[in-house]
């Protein structure tokens, strides 16, 4: 089995998507997407509404335009990373073993009793149904 295969199945310690996304560097330990209780299009919508004009330059329109536009692309390019499949399922892997596993790296034998139990069940209520259909 190659050390890349074992690590990814071996018990351990199971670290926090959060961290694990801050150890990468990616956006997000920097959220590109903030919410402010009042944002600059909001303050400028409302003094629009008031009737006093806008009298930025072109030169601060386009400037403006061109930071906005980045933060989009910045904004897409996260989700794009996030909504990746491997992404999706290097998350949901790491939830389930976190289920299972405790921090010390040991089995959590009452949750991996619960499921094996669910799992007779519902097999053994399988092969009921089929049984009872052949009569």
């Amino acid at each position: 089995m190659s050390a890349k295969k074992h690590a990814w199945t071996g018990p351990g310690a199971i670290e926090d998507a959060d961290q694990a996304e801050a150890r990468k560097g990616t956006a997000a330990a920097n959220p590109v997407l903030s919410l402010s209780p009042q944002s600059q299009a909001s303050m400028r919508r409302a003094a629009e509404s008031n009737g006093s004009a806008d009298h930025r330059s072109p030169a601060q329109i386009e400037a403006e335009i061109e930071y906005t536009r980045d933060r989009l692309a910045v904004t897409l390019d996260e989700l794009t990373e996030r909504l990746t499949p491997r992404a999706m399922m290097r998350r949901t892997n790491a939830k389930a073993r976190g289920a299972f596993v405790t921090p010390q790296g040991g089995v959590r034998k009452d949750r991996a009793a619960i499921v094996a139990g669910s799992f007779v069940t519902v097999v053994s209520g399988v092969v009921a149904l089929r049984l009872l259909r052949r009569r």
